[in-house]
């Protein structure tokens, strides 16, 4: 894995990252990356790197993160053939450059990946009672949580040790108002938000 600075602060009193991926095993361009950045108050990012608006028209390739207030973050990417690779803690105010592991480079601790996922909760938009389904590849401490609009923790569906495999939980909304809410998978260092509506 290689690293790039390529760019130092611009001015600004909001922080930000840039950054760009190289393939090596999987495309060139390392399309399909998909890039998780978690800050200090516990919100995670996510960014794909994607072929661009048009078919062939060269788009400039990269993932851009404000971090706001912060002046860094963790990041973990899922590369395109399917390994997690956690990249650390990046400093913001730059434009970072990483590589592909190849597969002989890569321990067998990276090999997660696309068995952790985390589903769209089934009824969206629901009441009072909606599914969420996620799946594990190895048993590991799991925290699962439900949070308002403002951040503020609303429910917690699990929080402790999950056993590998495929998993499903309900979540009850009687006592939520009607709006929007995050729901949150932490695993080591796997973390994937997703959305849901309560609608009464």
């Amino acid at each position: 894995m290689h690293f790039r600075n390529d760019a130092g602060t611009q001015g600004n009193t909001n922080h930000w990252l840039t950054i760009t991926a190289e393939g090596t095993i999987s495309n060139r361009d390392a399309i399909g990356s998909r890039f998780y950045l978690t800050t200090a108050d516990g919100i995670t990012q996510m960014r794909d790197i994607t072929s661009g608006p048009t078919h062939g028209g060269g788009d400039y390739k990269a993932a851009y993160f404000g971090l706001g207030t912060y002046s860094s973050g963790d990041l973990t990417v899922r590369w395109p053939n399917g390994v997690v690779q956690d990249l650390g803690t990046v400093t913001a105010d730059q434009k970072v450059h990483f590589v592909e592991p190849d597969e002989t480079s890569v321990g067998d601790e990276d090999h997660i990946a696309l068995q952790y996922q985390l589903s769209q909760n089934y009824p969206n938009p629901f009441n009072p009672t909606t599914v969420i389904k996620y799946s594990l590849p190895t048993g590991s401490d799991v925290s699962l949580k439900v949070y308002d609009e403002l951040g503020r923790e609303v429910a917690t569906l699990v929080d402790g040790f999950v056993s590998a495999g495929s998993h499903q939980v309900t979540l009850d909304a009687r006592s939520l108002a009607s709006g929007m809410y995050v729901y949150r998978l932490t695993s080591g260092v796997f973390t994937e938000s997703r959305k849901l509506v309560v609608l009464k």
